[in-house]
């Protein structure tokens, strides 16, 4: 194959042997390239037979074809005349290779060289010569799949939604596909493999019709399990990472926590990490499901509430309360207008350090669960009231200087007195 480039733009192909013209304007310097690719011929020679050899990728007609370099070439022998009978080929002079009689043959090649395909046939009295076939001009042959999902099947080039069943000529060849899968909601389905007539985990085959018989699309099916993880008060947790042990080995889930599970099959979480801690799980991590479900799984993560309160009891606001938990995060959180303030963590070990105004207090938790505790700082109304009447007198005394410094103009009168 040939093509040509104008000024390192895209490609234009040159059909072989042809000569191709195009008009360029010169009002600048130009660069034509010319780009050529070896190519190497494949001869087809079916002898004294004809329509025994077909290419199917790629699909060129005629007996003589050019590819370039490189190119895979999948070729399959026919034996569906019933006045022939393929008893081998051989490719480029090589030993002929032998073919069971009435059943046709899959080849695969590369073009890196010229190549001749010879198929070996000799003539026959009957429509089958295999053992095993039907010694007919039609069998029936019925295809389906086994998922109640709707599903659907190509068969040579047509759509069929359910089990259908045809009379095919003996010998004849019938490419046949499936999807790979299919969902609807909750339950889907995944191909694994044809049984029946053929064996294969392609989704896409090629049926030689031999003999009757029945094709079945063999599917498993999956449901979709959501899981859901609550601390040790009912509380809803969102963890960072979820790791599922399946059949299939580990499968790390999304945001949505959600996995498709196959029925009946034994799975168990492997780790549930929230704030950066494997937290344990208080009921079994172990399930196995049978249907589309929600499972709810209890955390060691406990609810901690710490108030502040000044020297009366009053609560105090703006408290600042920094949380050391077990794996060593650190975490800040203020008092609320109530003084209170409510976090989270793994296991509820944890140590605290209580600030306000200077004043600081330390709570160290050293058994796991819920704690609540208070913390009493000695603050009082009374002690700022007094701060304010001090600040206050002073400023008074300030003002009262300004004023016997810049008194206003006028008369004055001095007295002893």
């Amino acid at each position: 194959m040939t093509s040509w480039s104008l000024d390192g733009g895209a490609n234009n192909t040159i059909l072989t042997n042809s000569t191709y013209a195009v008009p360029i304007l010169m009002n600048s310097p130009h660069t034509v390239t010319l780009h050529t690719v070896t190519q190497y011929s494949l001869t087809l020679d079916y002898g004294a037979q004809s329509a025994l050899l077909s290419l199917t990728s790629p699909r060129i007609p005629g007996d003589n074809y050019w590819y370039d370099s490189g190119t895979p070439i999948t070729y399959i022998g026919r034996t569906g005349l019933p006045t022939s009978l393929v008893v081998g080929w051989e490719a480029d002079g090589n030993a002929p290779v032998p073919v069971s009689g009435g059943v046709d043959f899959v080849s695969d090649l590369v073009m890196n060289g010229p190549h001749t395909l010879i198929v070996i046939a000799e003539p026959s009295n009957s429509t089958c010569a295999s053992s095993g076939c039907d010694d007919s001009k039609t069998v029936d042959v019925s295809i389906q799949t086994n998922t109640n999902l709707p599903s659907g099947m190509w068969i040579d080039g047509a759509y069929y939604p359910k089990a259908v069943t045809f009379a095919w000529t003996v010998g004849s060849l019938h490419n046949i596909t499936v999807a790979q899968g299919f969902k609807e909601s909750a339950v889907r389905s995944t191909f694994g493999q044809w049984t029946g007539l053929l064996s294969s985990r392609s989704t896409t085959i090629l049926l030689n019709a031999n003999k009757s018989g029945s094709l079945t699309a063999e599917y498993s099916k999956q449901y979709l399990v959501q899981l859901a993880f609550i601390d040790e008060s009912g509380e809803p947790l969102t963890p960072q990472f979820v790791t599922l042990v399946g059949p299939s080995g580990d499968q790390a889930l999304g945001s949505n926590l959600s996995a498709w599970v196959e029925p009946g099959a034994p799975y168990s979480l492997k780790s549930v990490i929230w704030m950066d801690w494997n937290v344990a799980l208080s009921n079994d991590s172990s399930f196995s499901i049978t249907q589309s479900t929600t499972l709810t799984f209890s955390t060691d993560v406990y609810s901690q509430t710490i108030k502040v309160t000044d020297a009366y009891g009053m609560p105090v606001q703006g408290a600042t309360i920094d949380v050391t938990t077990v794996n060593n995060r650190t975490i800040s959180i203020g008092t609320g207008s109530q003084g209170t303030a409510q976090f989270r963590i793994p296991v509820g070990l944890f140590s605290a350090t209580v600030s306000y105004l200077g004043v600081n207090d330390q709570i160290i938790a050293s058994s796991q669960g819920s704690h609540n505790y208070n913390v009493n700082f000695l603050l009082s109304y009374p002690l700022v009231a007094t701060i304010g009447a001090a600040v206050g007198a002073s400023a008074l005394s300030v003002a009262y200087f300004r004023f016997r410094k810049k008194p206003e103009a006028g008369p004055y009168i001095f007295s002893d007195s």
